[in-house]
């Protein structure tokens, strides 16, 4: 949702697995390649493991319950309405660093940032207004934006998540081999160090454009059976976790140029 314009999300979606079309818990459903995703359609997870960053976060929070000293995040009224919900933006006018850190606190995905802002529900905003974020008015919002040079256009914002892999259920731990250069080698790397009953889990790679020259790579790792991560993360990688059932996975990529 753009917090100037006040439109309303892409009404494309994630599944959850009933088929109902509603994106609830931690399911990631499955949807068929080159599927573009809007970051709002993402379900909440609930917790972070703080390992392998690149921006500088706090780890290990998930839920916290107490108010975060001296930070700089605002979020506006939720007034936008869909998919049964109102939604705010929440954004940072000291730094997107910050903004990282105060939504991995809450638990949200990181495949939802917008560029320059989360969209969050209802119940999420109460939870980041306990966390210690500053209520605005939405104009207000946008004018702080601006005045921190955080401000995105609408031209300059990310593009819409695609698949591009999938392996369902694979029986034993992917071979990404062959998604390169799609799936970078320090992406590649850092699934090595994640591990799940491969049996059963789901493993989808996505893609998004940020930029003209640059790209962003994800890789999410889902499991009812739990998902760990065992080894390092090689620098570039910035990896959240969320009810160890979900591991995700995401490095930015130069963009090929002709």
């Amino acid at each position: 949702m753009n917090p100037q314009q006040g439109g309303q999300p892409d009404p494309r979606q994630i599944t959850d697995r009933s088929g109902r079309g509603k994106a609830k818990g931690h399911r990631l459903e499955i949807i068929p390649l080159g599927t573009a995703l809007h970051g709002a359609s993402l379900p909440p997870h609930r917790r972070g493991c703080g390992v392998g960053l690149i921006d500088g976060e706090g780890g290990g929070e998930g839920h916290g319950s107490g108010n975060i000293v001296g930070v700089a995040v605002l979020v506006d009224e939720a007034v936008w309405p869909w998919r049964g919900a109102r939604w705010a933006h929440l954004v940072s006018d000291e730094s997107v660093a910050e903004l990282h850190a105060f939504a991995r606190r809450l638990g949200l995905r990181r495949m939802a940032f917008q560029g320059d802002h989360y969209d969050v529900p209802t119940d999420v905003r109460e939870r980041a207004l306990a966390l210690g974020a500053e209520a605005v008015r939405g104009r207000d919002l946008v004018r702080r934006l601006r005045a921190a040079g955080l401000r995105l256009a609408a031209a300059d914002r990310p593009g819409s998540w695609e698949e591009v892999g999938r392996w369902s259920a694979p029986g034993s731990r992917p071979d990404l081999g062959p998604m390169d250069p799609v799936v970078p080698g320090n992406l590649t790397e850092a699934f090595q160090g994640v591990d799940a009953r491969w049996t059963s889990a789901d493993v989808v790679a996505f893609h998004r454009l940020v930029s003209q020259r640059w790209a962003e790579v994800a890789l999410v790792v889902d499991d009812d059976e739990g998902v760990v991560l065992v080894g390092d993360v090689p620098a570039g990688v910035e990896v959240r976790c969320h009810d160890d059932r979900v591991v995700e996975l995401l490095t930015p990529r130069r963009r090929e140029t002709r």
